[in-house]
């Protein structure tokens, strides 16, 4: 299931239980491994799971069922990875835990899509990378090169660099230096996230632009291309170095990097194109850049399809009928909807509004539905949008339960008829209001957080003191 909450994507997983029977899973019918026709991919089973994990030096395996979305929305990347390994010694497999809840079980699975990297070593790691068949492949070779790599022809290296969308290369004289020892560290503790390795030799340098040992460059096929290091090489430096430099400045954010862009931890710029008006996308790709550069690592900065999601534009705080157009989310979920159609969009005023945020100048956009229309009978529970709320929730003259709810969540219907109830049994108190709020559509002011739905606030009289319901 995929779901794009309030200001934030958020993928949520499939939970699978293995282990209860009341899901019905079917026994393995195959005892064989197989390729599935036309496919790279091979399916495992539990009477060949461990035979095969112990064949290969590192195998990348794929635990799914047929019914999930995600798993069928990643398999044609899935095949790329094994397409492009298929001469490798790794391998690339899936199991189907319909069909092998016994060693779904085993193997504690407990979210479908999981993909793991296995090692005849016994090595068990979490795939946590981006869903594309790159990423994938990266990760993969990174486990089978699990000792930093030692080159020592410019050609060599070369070819390793040409695997990888970003590389970080030690240069260095001799092998064993202190330099090469925080690099190793550095290597051990970053296998998941991007390749490492060695060049040994100052006479294959020049070839890329090191003049002087030692030296650590960090070589991308995007963005600028090359960025080399400055200061003392340690496993502390060279990881705020990358974690600085290795994301792009401007990527299209989608299933298989939105983790990535939230696990930085920073606003991020959202873009919404209309890919069918290419020249006045680039554009604004181009603005987006200009502006990104300087504020790398302290923004992240994505575009996407403004037509496919226009949604997600929604929850953001932007109408999501006029493209493009452009928001700020902060790292406390508060957004920031640029005006749109009254500036263009480009480097200078996209600089402006991002520093308006930054800065504070700019406050958070507030979502809101039509206020109603109806008039409110007595004793019943009364809607608010965001631009009633302050007025009715922060009235002084009254307490004020108030229900932060979602259209489709099913505790908030079951809770509506409760609501209906206490507001009928309140019919004579006038000092009291029960009322309700469509958070998916609505924001509250900041200080009503919604961790989950629904969310009760009572918000009593005079004070105003704001009190969350955490009773059953």
């Amino acid at each position: 299931v995929s779901a794009w909450e309030g200001g934030r994507v958020a993928c949520l997983l499939v939970c699978l239980l293995v282990a209860a029977p009341s899901l019905g899973f079917a026994a393995a019918q195959d005892a064989e491994s197989k390729p599935v026709p036309d496919t790279a991919v091979v399916s495992l089973t539990a009477a060949t799971f461990e035979e095969e994990i112990q064949r290969h030096p590192v195998s990348l395996v794929e635990f799914f069922a047929p019914w999930c979305g995600h798993c069928k929305a990643m398999a044609a990347e899935f095949e790329s990875a094994a397409q492009l390994l298929r001469h490798t010694t790794a391998l690339v497999a899936s199991v189907d835990v319909t069909a092998e809840p016994e060693l779904a079980q085993k193997q504690d699975i407990r979210f479908i899509p999981t993909l793991r990297l296995y090692s005849d070593q016994g090595d068990v790691t979490e795939y946590k990378g981006d869903r594309t068949a790159h990423a994938m492949v990266s990760a993969t070779f990174r486990e089978l090169h699990r000792q930093l790599p030692r080159f020592g022809s410019a050609e060599d290296l070369q070819l390793f660099l040409n695997r990888y969308e970003a590389c970080l290369v030690g240069f260095f004289e001799q092998d064993g230096t202190p330099e090469v020892v925080e690099l190793e560290r550095f290597a051990e503790a970053n296998r998941e996230n991007i390749a490492t390795a060695v060049l040994l030799g100052t006479e294959h340098f020049s070839a890329f632009g090191v003049a002087a040992p030692p030296a650590a460059v960090l070589f991308k096929s995007y963005d600028e291309g090359r960025v080399e290091f400055t200061g003392p090489i340690t496993e502390a430096s060279l990881q705020a170095f990358v974690d600085n430099y290795v994301s792009p400045l401007l990527e299209e954010i989608g299933p298989g990097n939105y983790r990535a862009v939230f696990e930085r931890g920073l606003p991020i710029v959202w873009a919404f194109l209309n890919y069918s008006d290419p020249d006045t996308s680039d554009h604004l790709k181009k603005a987006l850049v200009n502006v990104a550069q300087g504020l790398r690592g302290v923004m992240s900065f994505v575009y996407l399809n403004g037509v496919q999601y226009g949604f997600m534009s929604r929850s953001l705080g932007l109408s999501g009928a006029v493209l493009p157009s452009l928001a700020v989310e902060d790292t406390e979920g508060r957004h920031y909807a640029f005006s749109e159609g009254d500036l263009p969009l480009s480097s200078e005023t996209v600089m402006e509004f991002v520093s308006g945020v930054r800065s504070g100048r700019i406050p958070p956009t507030l979502r809101s539905e039509p206020q109603p229309l109806e008039e409110l009978k007595p004793g019943s529970v009364r809607v608010v949008v965001g631009s009633t709320f302050q007025n009715v929730v922060m009235d002084v003259s009254r307490d004020v339960l108030v229900v932060l709810h979602a259209p489709w969540c099913g505790h908030c219907k079951a809770l509506s008829p409760v609501l209906s109830s206490l507001a009928k049994a309140l019919t004579q108190v006038n000092t009291v209001v029960i009322a309700t709020m469509d958070a998916t559509q609505n924001d509250p002011p900041a200080e009503f957080e919604v961790p989950g739905y629904p969310t009760i606030y009572l918000v009593t009289a005079l004070r105003n003191e704001v009190v969350e319901y955490t009773g059953p």
